[in-house]
């Protein structure tokens, strides 16, 4: 059986995960604090999920079905060393957690590599997210 593979292209400059922020605020002498992410990473994610939405026509991939995901990262020269593949990863997944598959659990494989934008083939390449998902066949988790 071949495995079913989806291809993405996300238009858009890739941002890597900030780190959580926190806040403090007191009620009666108590203490209560709240994690909260930014706006920019809110929006990016937001931006990512309706892209995705728009070119994946299928249903979501179940929880118990395993899956590999590919991804390439085209960045600014200026932004390239500034931006940990790791980290341009998490928020990639993050994003596509509810809309391409159930749980982040179910990647067995994961392949990334990051570009400076202009520097594959003749015509410069602007920013942007390619991705490919494939489920792999005959393996359950």
């Amino acid at each position: 059986m071949k495995p079913k593979i989806w291809d993405f292209i996300i238009n858009t400059e890739p941002i890597p995960q900030e780190r959580p922020r926190f806040t403090v605020s007191y009620r009666k002498g108590r203490a209560y604090g709240r994690v909260y992410e930014s706006q920019k990473m809110k929006k990016y994610k937001e931006f990512i999920g309706w892209e995705l939405k728009r070119q994946y026509k299928s249903s979501i991939i179940p929880k118990y079905i395993p899956i590999a995901i590919e991804c390439i990262f085209f960045l600014k020269e200026k932004n390239f060393f500034k931006m940990d593949i790791d980290n341009l990863i998490k928020a990639l997944l993050d994003a596509m957690q509810g809309i391409i598959f159930e749980n982040d659990n179910q990647i067995i494989r994961l392949s990334a590599g990051k570009y400076i934008s202009k520097e594959l083939g003749i015509i410069p390449q602007p920013p942007c997210i390619e991705i490919k998902v494939i489920v792999l066949p005959d393996r359950r988790i």
